[in-house]
């Protein structure tokens, strides 16, 4: 059984993990704006205990708050240099036709499920957004 993408589905889970989303650590993480971090301390005490540098015309050095917020704006405003988790990247592949499209969630379903008329198969990277790259 083929399972197709479903927009309204996608958009109330996108919508959860927004909602639940704190950044965590123990994965990669990087700038809202998409700069390189390291992460030097998580245990700088006060109100802004992440202490790190980010990558942007060499490595500038700062501190957030515990979920990230960037000290510059005294953690309150959306900023570009907040840090956030790399996002999760999913991939989609849509076989193409001249009248519709039809989208599977592996390669190899794509292959195995081309009609007659068909043109080509597209994978399409899909990555979840962060309620702080929806801000932008």
């Amino acid at each position: 059984m083929v399972e197709f993408l479903h927009i309204a589905k996608m958009d109330k889970l996108v919508e959860f993990y927004q909602k639940n989303k704190m950044l965590d650590l123990n994965k990669p993480i990087m700038t809202r704006s998409g700069y390189p971090f390291r992460l030097y301390a998580n245990d700088g005490g006060g109100k802004f205990p992440l202490h790190g540098a980010y990558q942007y015309d060499g490595w500038n050095h700062h501190s957030w708050t515990i979920d990230g917020k960037f000290s510059g704006m005294n953690g309150k405003i959306p900023n570009r240099l907040d840090l956030i988790n790399v996002p999760d990247e999913h991939a989609v592949w849509i076989n193409w036709y001249p009248d519709h499209e039809d989208v599977y969630k592996t390669q190899d379903e794509a292959e195995c499920n081309r009609d007659i008329d068909f043109v080509t198969c597209t994978k399409v990277a899909i990555y979840a957004p962060t309620e702080e790259q929806d801000e932008e």
